[in-house]
């Protein structure tokens, strides 16, 4: 990996990987943009101070040697070297399935589209983008097809709305569709006549959808575009592609981030390096390497602090945009089955004392105030989210008439919190990646998080799959719904940003 070539951040040429490395060690350590040129910035550190000098240089060598340590662990199908799969298809290949899987940055979604975006300017073709669930349109492939269009030679070709894209030179269109909740019958009809079908985070396609999708792309010279992360388990597609008997003319190809040339042009480096400093190697490996996630562990929440947050710690005493205010309610179902509102903070880690941009901090989630009761009527559930502090409360979906209740309140604004497939485990996920902090005045809360766990088998005292919790998660899933539409990455490159 460290004789790799990528383009450098600071002018259009390629170098290595180690180089780049070392130059971007340099810059975290001098402040300075990754954009500035080498010879710059030895001029900078030739004049700083021989402490800060004495900083860079451990920094750039601790940097060098955990180049091939990140990169160390590859699936077994992955190769060096190999070219990109769409390629093939812009080339007239005569593979009906494009199957391509990875960790995060390998550019798959980016080099799909682009192969698409090509074929559809230059003949007609049918084009669907398909996930298992989409009940909004920014939950489709339609953003990235977006760009690639405007970046196009034939952008002026195409007439975007919101829901299509149609190439008035060539007569292609693109449509999307989500696959949850959709009969048989349903998904046959929108994809009549389909010449092309991406499949896009393939990871939560139901073996269900599969069996739908295959005997329906059968129009002569029709291919099918599969591209996914490998999630915690095997999923249906994995096993379609990487099992005994994938379908013929299958071209299976894991990409890595080592694939992307272009990766140190995006914050992606930055990324990949915090969380090679801050996550177990399990989890590395899963996000960035293409590794399923192995649990061994049942306590879900093993590191949680209870104690007050020091907002004098934080820059304006918290007043910034580095920390960020979140709400979320969770309902009751009856009997014994409590509601639940919570109010919490987001601290980015640019915000928290003492943060160096390749130190691998985490955001800190505070839970800062908690109601809890059973039996609360909906004309009254207002009274138990404002007890909280919070204003905006995003709500478990499931529960229409609650939420509507919350609004018409006048008291406090509620609105559905997005669930899906596998979005109780993405959520916990969500919430694992932070520092847990639970104020003192927030016992369930506290109660909660120490005691859910995954359940077990128990013959075998193992995780269980698939993945389910055993316990009480009132709190817990009010946090979830809270932090849901809450981006927590954040480019931690000495403050410097660029796409």
């Amino acid at each position: 990996m460290a004789e790799r070539m990528f383009y450098a951040p600071w002018d259009d040429i390629q170098v290595k990987a180690s180089f780049i490395e070392r130059h971007c060690a340099f810059c975290r350590v001098l402040e300075l943009d990754y954009k500035t040129a080498p010879g710059k910035v030895y001029e900078v550190l030739a004049s700083a101070s021989k402490a800060l000098r004495t900083e860079a240089i451990e920094t750039m060598h601790a940097a060098v040697e955990r180049l091939p340590k990140m990169f160390a662990w590859h699936p077994p199908e992955y190769e060096p070297d190999q070219k990109n799969p769409f390629a093939r298809m812009t080339d007239g290949g005569m593979f009906d399935h494009y199957a391509v899987f990875g960790g995060r940055g390998g550019a798959k979604s980016f080099d799909a589209a682009d192969a698409i975006v090509e074929l559809a300017s230059t003949r007609k073709e049918r084009v669907a983008g398909a996930r298992e669930f989409m009940k909004r349109i920014k939950e489709s492939s339609k953003e990235v097809l977006d760009n690639k269009i405007k970046e196009s030679p034939w952008a002026a070709d195409w007439e975007i709305t919101e829901f299509e894209m149609k190439n008035k030179r060539t007569g292609s269109q693109i449509i999307f569709i989500g696959l949850t909740g959709s009969n048989a019958e349903s998904v046959g009809k929108a994809l009549e006549g389909v010449s092309i079908l991406w499949a896009d985070e393939a990871q939560l396609l139901t073996q269900h959808s599969i069996d739908i999708i295959l005997p329906t792309i059968r129009m002569e010279g029709s291919r099918c575009i599969w591209t996914w992360n490998p999630g915690e388990e095997p999923s249906a597609v994995d096993l379609l592609f990487r099992g005994d008997s994938p379908p013929e003319r299958s071209l299976v190809q894991c990409r890595l981030v080592e694939d992307n040339p272009y990766l140190y042009r995006t914050r992606l480096a930055a990324e990949m390096r915090s969380s090679f400093q801050r996550d177990s190697a399990d989890k590395f490996n899963h996000i960035w390497r293409g590794a399923h996630l192995e649990i061994t562990e049942a306590t879900i929440f093993p590191n949680i602090s209870v104690d007050h947050l020091n907002w004098l710690a934080l820059p304006n005493d918290g007043d910034c945009d580095e920390v960020i205010e979140i709400a979320g309610m969770d309902f009751g179902y009856g009997g014994d089955d409590p509601s639940a509102a919570v109010k919490a903070y987001v601290i980015m880690p640019s915000a928290l004392p003492g943060f160096k941009p390749d130190a691998g901090m985490r955001p800190v989630l505070y839970i800062r105030s908690e109601a809890v009761e059973r039996a609360v009527p909906n004309h009254e559930l207002w009274r138990l989210a404002k007890a909280t502090g919070g204003m905006n409360f995003l709500c478990d979906s499931a529960m229409p008439l609650m939420i509507s209740a919350l609004e018409a309140s006048g008291e406090v604004s509620a609105r559905p919190a997005v669930k899906g497939p596998g979005s109780l485990v993405a959520g916990i996920r969500k919430l694992q990646s932070c520092d847990i902090m639970i104020d003192p005045r927030c016992p369930v809360a506290e109660q909660e998080f120490r005691n859910l766990k995954w359940a077990v088998d128990p013959k075998t005292g193992k995780v269980r799959r698939p993945l389910s919790t055993v316990g009480e998660d009132h709190i817990v899933a009010a946090v979830r719904y809270a932090i849901s539409e809450t981006e927590l990455t954040e480019l931690q490159s000495g403050g410097v940003s660029y796409a």
